[in-house]
């Protein structure tokens, strides 16, 4: 009886083990099919994004000069323009800022909101969103009095840069 005993116990002992082999023999497959799978979506995704890269992949409907003879593709679909400060207090010099300037200075500001309006006007004839955003001058909290032109009109934005409704 005891040999029969012993006998189920190494039979046992055996199944289990085998058991158990089987169970980490199928883990090991699963993860060896798993990484497998992630290697083959990475480089799936190498690919697209080389493919998404070319040139030729590229829908744009204007090339911008960039330094060293390169080109940046601008589409009015995924590009904005936003103009920020371009208030007469800045600009001008009957701005709160802009009557500290130096003559020079104002000449510079002048073509600055020059060159500014024309990219203005380029955006909004290709169909591109337009941003506008102004200096709050007392912090976080802004004062309604000075968003209203007719009390405070070196608050406001520049006439060449206005934002249209």
């Amino acid at each position: 009886d005891e040999r029969r005993a012993a006998g189920a116990m190494t039979t046992s002992t055996h199944v289990g083990a085998a058991l158990i082999a089987g169970c980490a023999a199928g883990w090991c497959l699963r993860e060896l099919w798993l990484r497998d799978a992630a290697r083959r979506e990475a480089e799936a995704m190498v690919r697209r994004g080389v493919e998404a890269a070319k040139p030729e992949a590229l829908i744009a409907e204007a090339q911008v000069a960039c330094f060293h003879d390169r080109e940046f593709p601008v589409s009015s679909s995924d590009t904005a323009l936003v103009l920020i400060d371009m208030q007469t207090d800045f600009l001008s010099k009957d701005g709160r800022l802009g009557k500290n300037y130096s003559d020079p200075r104002v000449k510079q500001l002048a073509a600055t909101e020059a060159k500014v309006a024309a990219l203005l006007a380029a955006a909004r004839r290709a169909g591109m969103t337009v941003a506008h955003s102004r200096s709050h001058r007392y912090g976080a909290d802004v004062r309604r009095d000075l968003c209203v032109p007719t009390i405070d009109p070196t608050y406001d934005l520049v006439e060449s840069c206005r934002p249209r409704p």
